[in-house]
């Protein structure tokens, strides 16, 4: 006789018989009850149950007993199993000491209870296992059918709440005591998830007779990253719903890509090196320019990213009793951008009731830090005296570095004027030049 003790019983799989029946079974069930009727009668699903047992080779078959639980007998009833004769048994015994056999006919979803009795390999009857309580539930393949709004676009005013539309959606587990339950998840490729929020299931929660759902789940804007998603619903039978466009959810900036380009007025200031005070007396240079184009392809919540370039022009000149000096100074770097953008809360009239107002947010101005490298060029400096005398022209073109900070304030939705300030240094073997340059401009987002 073999131990009760070394007799390991688990249930791994029931409602399956194959991976083709099981393609066959998730279109059955989309279909309407005649369909699956007769689907039903030109092809039976069988069920298996099987178990582990490490010491099967020391048994020669086994018993198999199930019992269903009456609920309005409220009591445990003998299940009837058909054996190979084709015979309803209350007790099925096997041929052989297989751990795996067909449960015919099949089980109705409900609540059951079944043990496994071992016999030795002198066919003696050994001690059946503890009964094992066991649930069938009935399979429902979950179809998310349209989602509202289907976008949400962070540089606007979001409230955060999702529409969804669909059948065989059911309130997630947290939410149910007793009855079926569907967990939800957004999820964009193998790493990216994002958990929802269902809305006042109380009010906001719909089911009809034919498992119709409609439900609201929110989603925090300010937490979720950039991406398009799936809305997953997975129903306590493993079925997921198939992914669509209903059931596509994206979150991303209005536009994608912004170009900033710009013209103004700067009046650079020398803040050292003596050259110029000394030669030209004077630091300040008011007969200035400015340009700077920025493109900005990375956003993000925290702030976007992106590659400028910005440029000046500098006309200088000074005149004396018996000469005068004039030159060009001009400027081009490439830098690095960030730029955080600055939305101002508002409170409108609601379009659709007049007696409600709703919250919106405008983009009023945008901060900008940025950081480069590029070239300080001399150009055409030369000494003028009396009687058309010159001296010869003096250039050179100057690694440079620079950094700033700017201010955008935008007038309308493109328009904007900037006020910015950098600090520029070329790097010369005779000089040590450094200068800030202030500007205002105005510029257009494209």
């Amino acid at each position: 006789m073999i131990p009760l003790k070394k007799v390991a019983l688990t249930l791994l799989i029931f409602m399956m018989i194959s991976l083709a029946f099981a393609k066959s079974k998730k279109k059955m069930l989309v279909m309407n009850d005649e369909d699956m009727k007769k689907a039903a009668e030109a092809e039976e699903n069988w069920q298996y149950l099987e178990w582990t047992d490490h010491y099967f080779e020391n048994v020669r078959r086994y018993g198999v007993e199930v019992q269903f639980f009456d609920k309005k007998k409220n009591e445990w009833v003998e299940q009837l199993l058909e054996n190979d004769e084709g015979e309803l048994v209350s007790y099925l015994e096997l041929k052989d000491h297989s751990t795996k056999t067909k449960i015919k006919p099949s089980l109705p979803p409900g609540e059951y209870r079944y043990r496994i009795t071992p016999y030795d390999l002198l066919d003696r009857k050994s001690t059946p296992t503890d009964w094992i309580e066991l649930d069938i539930i009935e399979a429902f393949e979950p179809d998310v059918k349209s989602l509202s709004p289907s976008k949400i676009y962070l540089d606007e005013y979001n409230d955060g709440f999702v529409k969804v539309s669909g059948k065989n959606l059911f309130l997630p587990k947290s939410l149910v005591e007793n009855g079926r339950s569907t967990e939800y998840t957004l999820k964009a490729g193998p790493l990216k998830t994002f958990d929802i929020q269902f809305i006042d299931p109380e009010k906001n929660y719909k089911i009809d007779k034919k498992n119709d759902s409609e439900f609201i789940f929110y989603v925090d804007p300010d937490v979720i990253p950039p991406g398009k998603y799936n809305l997953l619903a997975t129903d306590e039978s493993g079925l997921v719903n198939k992914k669509n466009s209903g059931s596509e959810f994206e979150v991303r900036f209005k536009k994608r890509v912004d170009l900033d380009v710009s013209l103004g007025y700067t009046c650079p200031f020398i803040a050292y090196d003596n050259t110029f005070d000394k030669y030209m007396d004077s630091r300040w240079w008011p007969l200035s320019a400015t340009a700077r184009i920025t493109f900005i392809p990375f956003k993000r919540k925290w702030g976007y990213l992106g590659l400028g370039v910005c440029g000046t022009y500098t006309r200088m000149q000074a005149k004396f009793d018996s000469y005068k000096i004039d030159g060009n100074l001009a400027t081009a770097h490439l830098d690095l951008v960030y730029q955080k953008v600055l939305n101002k809360k508002m409170t409108v009239q609601d379009p659709l009731d007049p007696d409600k107002t709703t919250i919106r947010y405008k983009h009023f101005g945008t901060l900008e830090a940025h950081v480069g490298a590029g070239a300080t060029y001399f150009m055409k400096y030369q000494f003028h005296f009396e009687h058309d005398v010159e001296s010869e022209e003096l250039n050179g073109i100057n690694i440079s570095a620079n950094a700033g900070a700017s201010f955008q304030w935008y007038l309308t939705k493109r328009l904007y004027t900037e006020a910015n300030v950098d600090f520029v240094a070329a790097f010369m073997r005779k000089m040590t030049y450094g200068m800030i340059v202030p500007s205002i401009s105005v510029g257009w987002q494209f």
